[in-house]
């Protein structure tokens, strides 16, 4: 009920902030795509289809632990409400084949967005892992299918690394982040994963430039043009998992330890010394800043 209840305004958007016209679905409105453009169309599938799993897990956990019956009323309302707006307005047939494939923006007054994709997460190639035991497999197949061939205009196939780009950086630039996640959902004997996760983990040091994943990469000329973000940790964050899947090993207590010693350097180098309940909200999980208090004591590096 955006169009006629929602009180948002952004003055990035049309309709004095509103946002482009749209009409009722069931599924939650976001102005704003992962990248942070404004969305042409008012519902992000792979957003909502992100939503419905986390809501599942809510039923999950209320079941083991909170045991609400109102709170599991409510999500249960709201998670059916987003499925049903899924596959309805959310999956489309394409009209050169008449396949059916998940479109990636709709507005609910019969416009969608489809054969496109946008590298941030969630997106349609990281469907399966949002976490959504209702998609549809032959409906996401057939969508990968097509977002990773020349019937996305935002997939490069360049001579030195090829994916899935992103309005936000331009044409001719890929996502290292979309390295790991074609890889993550990739299908297939033992031999084809292999091959993916060896060819994604080779793009992905190709497109380090500075020892480090970027935000995107030039698809034709890789490390010789210029690239965004020289330090990108969302990407970096989602190549550990590449490789960690990859190896079928676990870095956490590692990178733990790592963390560890970098705060305690950093502690010792300006003599400070600090203890985790020391800050004004004294960490009561009653008052509305507990969280902020916490979130004062992590260190911050540019």
């Amino acid at each position: 009920h955006h169009e006629t209840q929602s009180p948002y305004r952004y003055f990035e958007l049309p309709q004095q902030g509103l946002g482009p016209q749209s009409n009722y679905t069931g599924m939650t409105w976001t102005g704003f795509r992962p990248s942070d453009d404004p969305s042409t169309y008012g519902y992000l599938v792979p957003a909502n289809i992100f939503a419905a799993g986390g809501l599942e897990r809510i039923l999950v956990m209320n079941e083991r632990i909170w045991h609400s019956q109102e709170l599991h009323e409510r999500t249960s309302k709201l998670l059916r409400e987003i499925e049903d707006g899924i596959r309805k307005f959310g999956v489309v047939t394409t009209q050169d084949t008449g396949e059916a494939i998940y479109a990636y923006e709709v507005d609910g007054l019969g416009n969608a967005l489809v054969d496109f994709d946008d590298a941030n997460v969630p997106s349609l190639l990281s469907i399966p892992l949002l976490g959504w035991s209702g998609y549809d497999k032959q409906v996401y197949k057939t969508t990968r299918e097509r977002l990773l061939s020349t019937k996305n205009s935002w997939y490069f196939n360049g001579t030195v690394v090829q994916g899935i780009g992103s309005p936000h950086t331009g044409r001719g630039y890929v996502w290292p982040m979309a390295f790991a996640i074609q890889a993550l959902t990739h299908e297939g004997n033992k031999k084809e994963l292999a091959d993916s996760f060896v060819f994604q983990l080779r793009q992905s040091l190709t497109a380090a430039c500075k020892d480090a994943m970027h935000e995107s990469v030039n698809a034709e000329k890789g490390c010789t043009a210029k690239f965004t973000r020289e330090w990108f940790e969302w990407s970096n964050a989602l190549f550990v998992v590449l490789l960690e899947s990859a190896l079928g090993i676990r870095c956490d207590a590692y990178g733990m330890q790592q963390a560890r010693n970098t705060i305690a350097n950093h502690a010792q180098s300006s003599n400070v010394k600090q203890r985790f309940y020391a800050d004004k909200y004294k960490n009561n999980h009653t008052l509305r800043n507990f969280y902020q208090g916490i979130e004062a004591l992590v260190p911050h590096y540019e």
